[in-house]
């Protein structure tokens, strides 16, 4: 998912318990306020297990968000206080300045590892399979958004794990650290462009291509050498992948219609239950599209629309 871009230095933590209805909403307003990145965990009361999304179950969650302490003003503290006020947070919203520490790497060890379908394990570079896989990821993840275990990504592993991608280019929109791209490349694509605005992302994600020795078939770009290369080369692909913010989902309509080959698939993500229908809205006239949700989030997987097809959306 995009994210600020942050130095690894001088953070400020903003923490709080919320009922689990609400916790997506609440990850909403953090990101678009500029969180670096953000943890959700249970609240010491439950006890629940660790691994994929599927596997955890809160009743409550306890919501940690870093910032950088240079872009965190006074009144973009006002601003979230505010859209925060709208929930249930028990009294528990907590604002800590944080010593000058590593982050990058004190944040590995929020990482766990994640299977996907029983056929594909993603895990942190300093950790091993524990059973067979048919495809292992190993992502340093940094602070960039993506070790799929967040729900948004995780659904995004999963239509691409069912999905026949020899042979195909994928296109990853918000790569974060390139784990959608490169499981891709290691489930059969031939090629796979990753997409940010921050270029830490950018550099994360080639790095973690080269863990991964897809490095001759995946490249992280920025926006901007994106547009100028899709300008020059009319680039499309069979799949591509934008796992962001309803808002820019919605901002971006143009642009993604148009990078998905006519035979194509769509995948995205990043969007509330509530906000399902307006990015429906920007897409749907191009795409059909079948829906899945994973605790407070949904993903759109779409085709591209043929003269027989009507407007349906079917629920998965």
């Amino acid at each position: 998912m995009f994210r600020a871009s942050c130095h690894l230095t001088e953070f400020i933590e903003l923490s709080l318990v919320a009922e689990e209805p609400h916790c997506g909403q609440i990850e909403v307003i953090l990101l678009e306020a500029g969180a670096c990145s953000i943890t959700v965990e249970g609240d010491g009361r439950e006890v629940c297990l660790e691994g994929d999304p599927v596997s955890r179950s809160w009743s409550v969650r306890k919501i940690s968000a870093l910032f950088d302490r240079d872009f965190l003003s006074i009144e973009a503290l006002g601003r979230i206080k505010s859209g925060l006020g709208a929930f249930p947070v028990r009294d528990s919203f907590k604002v800590t300045d944080l010593p000058d520490l590593d982050w990058e790497r004190a944040w590995q060890d929020h990482v766990r590892p994640v299977v996907v379908e029983d056929r594909l394990w993603i895990g942190p570079t300093w950790t091993e399979p524990d059973g067979k896989y048919d495809t292992a990821v190993r992502i340093d993840p940094g602070l960039a958004f993506g070790t799929g275990s967040h729900e948004t990504t995780y659904l995004c592993l999963q239509a691409l794990a069912k999905v026949p991608l020899d042979g195909k280019t994928v296109i990853d929109f918000g790569c974060g650290s390139g784990v959608l791209g490169i499981a891709a490349c290691l489930m059969g694509a031939s090629r796979c462009i990753g997409v940010d605005t921050d270029p830490d992302a950018v550099r994360v994600a080639n790095e973690n291509a080269r863990i991964n020795g897809v490095q001759n078939r995946f490249e992280a770009l920025s926006n901007g050498k994106f547009a100028v290369c899709r300008n020059s080369k009319r680039e499309t692909a069979q799949v591509v992948v934008a796992n962001i913010l309803a808002s820019a989902l919605i901002d971006l309509a143009d642009i993604l219609t148009g990078i998905v080959s006519d035979d194509g698939m769509l995948i995205l993500s990043g969007i509330l239950p509530d906000q399902v229908e307006p990015v429906l809205d920007a897409y749907q006239s191009c795409f059909r599209f079948a829906s899945f949700r994973l605790g407070d989030w949904v993903m759109l997987a779409g085709s591209v629309r043929n003269g027989a097809d009507d407007e349906q959306t079917d629920t998965g």
